[in-house]
Order: structure tokens, then C-alpha cells, then sequence
């Protein structure tokens, strides 16, 4: 490895040189470049899902830019690094059947131009999953504790008082090593609250695909807490996302950023259908009544605006945020998902009360039960 006594010396001169070696490295940069500009880009938004029956898995991806792509190659197994099943295709998807449930699959894609060259492989990787969703509204803790510190069981109260008049059920999603699609799968619809600003990573981000894929099936997913940019893998603010995001896709968001100096009072609605929700003063008594760490969110094209930063402060200071989205929906038939960057468990209890029927009665079709709520919840909130 001592490849020259007179390297970063000044002896290191032409006459010093290998001049046969240095041609020979020379055409073999040369080579190393016209390969990589032969092969194809890498194939884009590939996705592996699972269908409902809990044996078949769905390979997809969109038409290469790219006008010489001939084909595609997927290798299918449950080793990655032995794909034992080639599928070569000119079509933009596959369907894997026979499958054992809840076992882990791996899929790789790449695509091959009329010179026969392929690009750099995409793995992806999922389970088949028996998918029901005819069990209600599943509540995801998604952190512990939080902002002024509030006891993990009030805030469980909380949420578990907001959907009293739902069937529903709840997840810890702070002490598992796994979210599964055939655990959140029985469920209708997901209610995902991370109420602490001290997370900058979860498990859902980790599972992301699980959520995606959750979302195909048709299942419904509310996301309302601290810095949901982050979570979903941004890494830093301000953070763009493209197509084939889970940001970008489900939840509609192009970008996103946030600022501590920036105080929130409340969320604005834009339409007449959904309240107005504000800070809960006796649960925020400090910031003036007001949260920091709230994202302002930038839509997609075929998102819908449900709620806008609203702040009391002056809006070339802590205030710059005000009207910025804060709360998106797809448009159209899109609307199977709600982001909202904001935790709900600081808002007003009755106004959180009345965005969540409309989110889950109005939007998602989840049956509003009419039954009275018992003591235990009118004396805490």
C-alpha cells in the first residue's frame, strides 16, 4: 500500500511517476465513468405492499423518465441478500401469492435500457398481513410525557376522553420494537399523538412503510403533535419532500419548517366545517399562554388547507408564523389522512372534542356512538 516514497513530497514530481501505472488508473476511471453513464437511474417510488388477504404482497413503481427502459427486474425472497425469485417485466407492478403471513419478504427492482444495462438495485421490505379494518379507532402514544411535564396518564385520559363516544383502543408505541400492519390493520382508523417537542425521532418513522402501506388497504390516520417533519425522517429544518415521501404522498406536506421563538396560540379554521382550536390555558400557563415548536407546513398542489397558525404576538416576531398551515388534508377522494403539527393534548378539550368528530365522523365515517359520558371524564376536563 506504500504506493510512492514521494507522495505529498518535493519529490513528487513527473519524473518521479509510473507513467504506465498512472494509464492505467487513468483508463480505468474512463471506464468506471462510461459504465456509470450507461447505466439507468434508479427506479423511482417503489413500493411492496401487502394486500388484505394475509398472503399475497404487491410490488409497484412508476414509468422510468428515462426514454431507452425496456424492462424491469424484480427479485423476490426472504433473504436479502439471496433473492432467489426473478420476475423480468415490462409492466409496473407484481403480485407475490402464497405467502405465509406475518413473515418478513424482501423485493429489488431495477431497470434495464436497450443497451442491457441495469441500474442500481431498490430494496424494500414487507410483511403479509391479514387486514380487516372493522375494529374502530386505534389511539398510538407515540412519546411520554411532555411540555411542562403532565403526567402520562392524564394525557392517555385525554385522547381516551376525546374518542369516549367511539369504539377504540389503544397503543403504546414507546415500548415496542415493532409496529406491524396486521396490528393496526383490524383497526378503521389510527389517532397518532406525539405530545413531547423533545422527539426528533420515533418508531413510526421506523415503520413509515407499515403506515403507507396501512393507508393503501384504506385505512384512516390522524397525526396531531410536535414536529411531525422530523419524525418522519427530515433530519433538520427547514426540510423539503418529494413524491414517493410519506410526507409528500399521505400526508400532502412539501415542506416544512419551525422555529422556537415562534409562539402559537391556536389553529384557525379555513372552513366553516371545522372548529377553531386554541391553547388551553391552564394546561399552558407559560410561553403567555402560548406553544413553541409548532411547524408551519407548506401544502402540495392537491392538498386542502383545515387549519392555520394563529398567534397574538406581532408577525415580524414571535408571531411570523401567523396564517401559515398548521393542518392538511388531501383534496378531492384523497382524504384518508390528517396531519396536524400541533398536540391536541394542549388545545381546549371541547374544541379538540369537536375536531375529532369531525375528523373521524365527517371524514373518515366512523360511527359517533350516543352514549353519556361518565363522571370520571366531565371532572377532569
Amino acid at each position: 500500500h506504500n504506493f510512492s516514497p514521494y507522495y505529498h513530497s518535493e519529490g513528487d514530481i513527473v519524473d518521479n511517476c509510473n507513467m504506465e501505472y498512472c494509464s492505467e488508473i487513468t483508463r480505468l476511471d474512463l471506464a468506471l465513468l462510461l459504465s456509470v453513464s450507461e447505466k439507468p437511474i434508479p427506479v423511482n417510488q417503489f413500493f411492496l405492499n401487502s394486500l388484505e388477504d394475509g398472503e399475497t404482497l404487491e410490488a409497484s413503481w412508476i414509468v422510468s423518465n428515462e426514454t431507452d427502459i425496456v424492462e424491469y427486474e424484480v427479485c423476490f425472497g426472504t433473504d436479502p441478500e439471496n433473492l432467489n425469485e426473478v420476475v423480468v417485466t415490462s409492466s409496473t407492478s407484481h403480485q407475490f401469492t402464497g405467502l405465509e403471513t406475518g413473515t418478513m419478504y424482501y423485493a429489488s427492482i431495477c431497470a434495464i435500457n436497450e443497451l442491457g444495462c441495469k441500474s442500481v438495485d431498490v430494496l424494500k421490505k414487507a410483511k403479509p398481513a391479514v387486514v380487516t379494518l372493522d375494529q374502530g379507532i386505534l389511539i398510538v402514544a407515540g412519546s411520554e410525557g411532555g411540555l411542562l411535564d403532565p403526567l402520562q396518564e392524564d394525557i392517555n385520559l385525554f385522547y381516551d376522553s376525546l374518542c369516549y363516544n367511539y369504539v377504540h383502543d389503544f397503543y403504546d408505541a414507546t415500548i415496542t420494537e415493532e409496529i406491524s400492519l396486521e396490528q393496526i390493520g383490524e383497526y378503521s382508523s389510527i389517532l397518532w399523538h406525539i405530545d413531547n417537542y423533545e422527539l426528533i425521532s420515533s418508531t413510526i418513522n421506523d415503520y413509515s412503510y407499515v403506515l403507507r402501506n396501512y393507508l393503501y388497504l384504506g385505512g384512516n390516520v390522524l397525526i396531531t403533535g410536535y414536529k411531525p417533519g422530523l419524525v418522519f425522517g427530515a433530519g433538520t429544518y427547514p426540510a423539503s419532500f418529494k413524491a414517493g415521501s410519506l410526507m409528500f404522498d399521505c400526508f400532502h406536506v412539501a415542506y416544512c419548517k419551525n422555529e422556537a421563538s415562534r409562539l402559537f396560540a391556536g389553529a384557525m379554521e379555513e372552513n366553516l366545517q371545522w372548529p377553531s382550536v386554541y391553547v388551553d390555558s391552564l394546561k399552558m400557563p407559560a410561553f403567555n399562554y402560548h406553544l413553541p415548536w409548532v411547524e408551519s407546513l407548506t401544502p402540495t398542489d392537491d392538498a386542502l388547507v383545515l387549519y392555520r397558525y394563529d398567534s397574538k404576538y406581532d408577525t415580524t416576531a414571535q408571531g411570523a408564523y401567523f396564517n401559515h398551515p398548521v393542518g392538511i388534508t388531501g383534496a378531492g377522494t384523497n382524504k384518508q389522512a390528517v396531519l396536524l403539527s400541533y398536540p391536541l393534548y394542549y388545545m381546549d378539550f371541547e374544541q379538540s372534542r369537536q375536531l375529532i368528530y369531525q375528523t373521524m365522523t365527517g371524514l373518515f365515517g366512523e360511527e359517533y356512538l350516543d352514549v353519556e359520558e361518565n363522571k370520571l371524564r366531565e371532572n377532569k376536563f
